[in-house]
């Protein structure tokens, strides 16, 4: 039984994209077993209620997925959802993730071991339009990881207008 529980969880993750206590719950994991499979070696624990598969490391997407099924409306925005869509402006070497989302959350500690991020919380726009307007997953992208449309993105950069942001310009193709 334990093989095929740990077998069906391998089908069902994804490489790099942390579970938690739900997933685990959904293919037949108890908290018991959970804590007995990172005690054997097929599980590690990222923090308490995210898991990994051993062996497996975070991977950006995979950590932005894990934290938007638990923080409302979690996409990236800004200075990142521009880069990520080909308007480039002050090329990082260590790119720092920009995440909006709609309500503050506690972020565990293991995601910045894995991920260069800043989360803020900043209301754009009032109650009557909704949250999720100009937020979709990159065509190419991770379908669990919203990104802020072009226009989204530049509202959301107006925010921050007179705290050090300039001029953005379009990447050549």
């Amino acid at each position: 039984m334990r093989n095929k529980t740990v077998q069906q969880l391998m089908q069902e993750s994804r490489r790099g994209h942390p579970v938690g206590s739900g997933m685990l719950r959904n293919v037949g994991i108890s908290a018991a077993l959970a804590s007995h499979m990172v005690k054997s070696g097929c599980l590690q624990r990222l923090s308490q209620g995210a898991y990994l598969l051993t062996g497996d490391a975070p991977t950006r997407d995979g950590s932005i997925a894990y934290l938007s099924r638990r923080i409302a409306g979690l996409h990236v925005g800004r200075k990142t959802a521009l880069s990520w869509q080909g308007v480039r402006h002050n090329i990082a070497f260590h790119e720092k993730v920009v995440l909006r989302g709609q309500e503050t959350y506690r972020i565990p500690s293991w995601v910045d071991q894995h991920l260069s991020y800043s989360f803020q919380t900043t209301a754009l726009f009032d109650d009557d339009l909704p949250y999720e307007k100009g937020l979709k997953p990159l065509p190419a992208g991770d379908p669990e990881v919203k990104v802020s449309v072009p226009e989204r993105a530049i509202l959301e950069l107006a925010i921050d207008i007179g705290k050090g942001q300039s001029r953005l310009s379009k990447r050549a193709t």
